[in-house]
């Protein structure tokens, strides 16, 4: 019995020992701030570091450790070695510090991944040597996984998110921007006013994307270009084989495909725009008999956004929609506006067909560019491309154009003897303004621009060898649209003619598909 008596309380003396030994080394290392992990392993410690630009410790500053939007324990202060420390934190991903403090621009830390303890060093700018700020944000899926990879824009510039969904706009002008998210697989989103201010670290709401059922095999699916007929949009092959048509509408007026692999069709005979997925179900409607929109003449999709861009002909109106709400709506001075398009810089172009005109518009209504006077005769489509320069569809005149920010001839394709290049007189640019009675765009020719009506109304000058209007025949037929491809060739929708052709910089037909009837949007997928 005392034998007994004698092991079981040699047990207990051990066990104590060993439980002392253990607090003492926890202790001995927690307190020296080294890499264990507390007693659970599943908490640990993030210590912001924050300097100057100089490297030397920025004191009293304000930190606040935040996980997505969520803030994280209490406020700190870095103490006189710029250090604020967060001792307690849960593992895991996408935590973030935000320093604020008088004299510095705001900052904030990269995406921090907390297994065991960690230091983040932050280096700040002091306020007066910038006019940028900081936008950050997060994407999601519906159920809160991170999603990663996701393209993410804000006015001229783009990044992608990182493993914990997180994007990060360092050193953004100050200004109002819209913001726009994409993924292939999943529905778009985006903010149509996000205000960057100086000095600041402006952080978004999360943004939630919907994972979209069979989008990947819409998008890269067996045809190569979306077409649109007068009763029908299809996905066709160059052998005009068609993988994918939708039919159930009355008189399409354009098409467009979203980042999704939805469809939006213009459907100008019953009066609204429809998206519709990759079975044919209509997934959304806008407008109808009751409604304000009179007559669809197009409908362009961002494709960064899917926000989706629509030209009310009959209405004198352009009406952006995000999601399925009216973001933006323009109604003057339009004039039978046939379609509008978005630029690379998020601008709106518009071929104002009634004013014979293409205007550049911001979201405010301000005239940044435009194209008018005899040059033109009836300009259904226009497309800045990547140079800067302008892509204008002319049914009028039967021809495309393009012309570079000053107004110049570049190139022109009609279809009667190839193309003609450069060697044009700069006589066509014009600054638009407007009559303040009758809000009417008045379009003033440059000083020294005089044009000259030639045959037709096409404006000549001696000694250019710029072509004379001719009455439809051999050539284009009421072109209703032209975009140019990623190989420099041109993709034109020949309505009259009842054919798509897709031509070379030298005027060389090197494809086309004469037995497609009427025409109105053609667009080559994966461009």
């Amino acid at each position: 019995m005392m034998t007994k008596r004698f092991v079981v309380k040699g047990k207990l003396t051990a066990a104590w020992l060993c439980l002392i030994a253990s607090m003492n080394l926890l202790t001995a290392c927690g307190a020296g701030r080294g890499p264990i992990l507390g007693l659970d392993g599943q908490r640990a410690a993030i210590r912001v570091l924050v300097q100057a630009a100089d490297r030397s410790p920025a004191a009293g500053l304000s930190v606040v450790l935040k996980k997505d939007t969520t803030p994280i324990g209490t406020p700190r202060t870095t103490d006189g070695s710029g250090i604020a420390e967060f001792p307690d934190v849960p593992v895991g991903d996408g935590y973030r510090a935000y320093v604020n403090g008088r004299g510095y621009q705001s900052g904030v830390t990269d995406s921090v991944k907390v297994m065991g303890n960690v230091e983040v060093p932050l280096q700040l700018t002091p306020l007066s040597a910038t006019g940028t700020g900081i936008l950050v944000g997060s994407v999601k899926e519906a159920k809160g996984a991170p999603i990663a990879g996701a393209q993410v824009t804000c006015g001229p510039r783009s990044v992608a998110t990182n493993a914990a969904g997180q994007f990060t706009f360092a050193n953004m002008p100050a200004g109002r921007f819209p913001l726009a998210v994409a993924k292939p697989g999943f529905s778009a989103a985006a903010k149509p006013d996000v205000t960057v201010t100086v000095g600041d670290v402006v952080e978004l709401d999360t943004l939630f994307l919907r994972e979209v059922a069979g989008a990947a095999s819409a998008i890269t699916g067996g045809g190569q270009y979306l077409l649109a007929t007068a009763g029908r949009v299809a996905e066709v092959d160059r052998n005009w084989g068609a993988p994918w048509r939708f039919g159930g509408v009355t008189l399409v007026a354009g098409a467009a495909r979203l980042p999704s692999g939805e469809v939006a069709i213009a459907d100008a005979g019953s009066r609204k725009v429809l998206v519709v997925d990759r079975a044919g179900k209509v997934l959304f409607t806008y407008g109808g008999t009751f409604t304000k929109l009179k007559s669809p003449g197009w409908v362009a999709a961002d494709k960064m956004t899917g926000n989706l861009l629509i030209t009310d002909t009959d209405g004198d109106q352009l009406i952006e929609l995000t999601g399925r709400n009216v973001s933006w709506t323009s109604k003057g001075p339009w004039k039978s506006p046939r379609s509008a398009t978005y630029t690379p810089t998020g601008t709106i172009l518009v071929a104002d067909t009634g004013n014979k005109a293409v205007a550049e518009v911001d979201r405010m209504g301000h005239v940044i560019w435009s194209f008018a006077g005899p040059a033109l005769s009836r300009p259904v489509h226009a497309q800045r491309l990547a140079s800067g320069n302008t892509l204008i569809t002319d049914a009028g005149f039967n021809r495309v154009i393009e012309v570079d920010p000053k107004g110049k001839y570049v190139w022109h394709y009609d279809g009667q003897g190839g193309s003609r290049t450069a060697g044009f007189a700069v006589r066509a640019q014009m600054v638009r303004g407007y009559d303040a009675a009758s809000d009417v765009p008045n379009f003033v020719p440059p000083a020294g621009s005089t044009p000259v009506a030639g045959a037709g109304g096409e404006p000549v000058n001696p000694g250019n060898e710029e072509p004379v209007a001719q009455a439809p025949a051999a050539g284009l037929n009421l072109p209703r649209m032209a975009t140019r491809l990623a190989n420099g060739n041109t993709l034109i929708a020949d309505n009259g003619n009842g054919r798509v052709l897709e031509v070379s910089p030298d005027g060389q037909t090197v494809w086309q598909n004469t037995t497609v009837g009427r025409v109105s949007a053609i667009e080559k997928l994966g461009e």
